[in-house]
């Protein structure tokens, strides 16, 4: 710990394959990326936190594969939502909180392959365009007027799941997509992780975070394509390093 205060290092850290993202942290192969941390093959976004493959977006956490949305947490595969939570293969909707397959709708929580709904409420498609065309959602005080009210009549008053894992296999804990065998939090296309979050594409690792493509690592945090990570960060196309920082393309190193 002595020695690692005593180093000089980088304000921020960047990926060389990054294009036009000086001011963004630990992104990978991004383009026109600001204020972003930790993203992964994203373009023209801004203000956005462990997202991948989304693209003219802003405001966005943990959103994978959607383009043009705004506000939004945990959207993925979406395109023109916005101001929503926790919402899968949806189109043109605003304030959706757990819905999946839907299209069309305003305010509204845990619908599946559903369209043309205002607050919960099935409409026709006409009747559905004019109540939206009375809305402003271009003026910030009206958006902030139907965010308080959907938060109170739709969403704090909606069910909602223990957990909201994807296609998990022997999973324990929350936001976890597409793994097995593995316990945490926000855990994306891993095997055999243990006490782990915000970690994509590994395997065969405990007590890491912000992790993509690592294996056999342990207590380590945003170490990228490597192998036998301990005690170290920021490391990336490593091999058997150990309390180690901002490593590149390193092997069997210790205290680095």
């Amino acid at each position: 710990n002595d020695f690692s205060r005593r180093i000089p290092r980088p304000a921020i850290i960047q990926d060389p394959k990054n294009e036009s993202s000086e001011w963004s942290s630990y992104c990978m192969t991004c383009k026109n990326n600001y204020q972003c941390y930790c993203n992964s093959e994203c373009r023209d976004l801004f203000y956005g936190d462990y997202n991948s493959c989304c693209s003219y977006s802003a405001d966005l956490f943990g959103g994978d594969r959607v383009e043009w949305c705004y506000d939004g947490m945990r959207i993925d595969t979406s395109s023109h939502v916005f101001w929503s939570e926790w919402s899968i293969d949806c189109v043109s909707s605003s304030f959706l909180l757990n819905c999946r397959n839907c299209h069309d709708c305003f305010g509204c929580a845990n619908l599946v392959n559903k369209s043309y709904c205002f607050l919960n409420e099935q409409l026709t498609s006409e009747e559905y365009r004019r109540r939206l065309s009375t809305i402003d959602l271009g003026d910030a005080d009206m958006v902030e007027l139907w965010r308080t009210r959907i938060m109170d009549e739709i969403w704090n008053r909606a069910y909602r799941s223990a957990v909201l894992n994807r296609e998990v296999e022997s999973c324990i804990g929350d936001d976890n997509v597409q793994c097995k065998d593995a316990e945490g939090f926000g855990l994306l296309q891993s095997e055999r992780i243990h006490y782990s979050w915000g970690t994509m594409l590994s395997k065969d690792c405990l007590n890491v975070a912000s992790c993509f493509q690592a294996e056999w690592s342990v207590f380590s945090t945003d170490t990228m394509n490597g192998y036998g990570y301990k005690m170290s960060a920021a490391c990336e196309g490593c091999l058997d390093v150990e309390y180690s920082e901002l490593l590149s393309s390193c092997e069997h190193c210790f205290g680095c």
